[in-house]
């Protein structure tokens, strides 16, 4: 057996080719999801941004805001 009949050099051996409109819809939904995935990211950003803002003392907070900041962090982070 050599070594490139393993199965995880499967990647690097050419699959049956698509058709270029398989292709561009393939390309859409990633870039999409990706698209998605940086919005989350950046509103992620601004809400740690806020909590850090919070927590130097500028401004008063309460239960209720942590909970609110908490379901949303959550909600970003893919949870």
């Amino acid at each position: 057996m050599k070594l490139s009949d393993l199965p995880i050099f499967n990647i690097f051996r050419s699959r049956k080719s698509s058709s270029r409109q398989e292709l561009m819809a393939s390309f859409t939904v990633k870039y999409d999801n990706f698209k998605l995935l940086l919005e989350s990211n950046t509103e992620l950003l601004k809400i740690i941004s806020d909590i850090e803002q919070k927590l130097r003392g500028q401004s008063a907070f309460g239960l209720p805001y942590i909970e609110a900041q908490t379901m949303r962090a959550f909600f970003h982070c893919g949870g």
